[in-house]
């Protein structure tokens, strides 16, 4: 993929909320061999609820558990930061209100949704 279209996707995903644009650097960051991008992707696409398959969350799982969880950790407060500066899409605006309305927002990295971790 061009470097243009990446950024474009970049710029989609982070300040439109675009979960699709979300889930198209994560695919390119797998079949890339990321590791460290793919697991920021990840948790964007998922702060954005795209539709992700059981083969993202295996391998960001598997990438996850090769991570010190010093490096877990810093990734994950990275990509908050991230996901807190992005503007997500009025249907996931909606939806994380509701939410988060209905229980308080995750205090410790290890609140964040990567299951199995080792």
């Amino acid at each position: 993929m061009p470097r243009a279209r990446t950024a474009e996707l970049l710029k989609q995903a982070y300040e439109a909320g675009d979960r699709d644009a979300a889930l198209a650097l994560l695919e390119q960051s797998m079949a890339l061999g990321h590791r460290r991008i793919a697991l920021l992707r990840y948790l964007q696409a998922r702060h954005l609820h795209a539709p992700l398959e059981t083969r993202h969350h295996d391998y960001v799982r598997e990438v996850a558990a090769r991570m010190s969880p010093a490096t877990l950790t810093r990734l994950v407060g990275e990509a908050r930061m991230r996901a807190a500066r992005s503007t997500p899409a009025p249907d996931v605006k909606a939806k994380t209100q509701a939410t988060t309305q209905a229980k308080p927002k995750a205090a410790r990295s290890s609140d964040w949704p990567i299951e199995d971790r080792a």
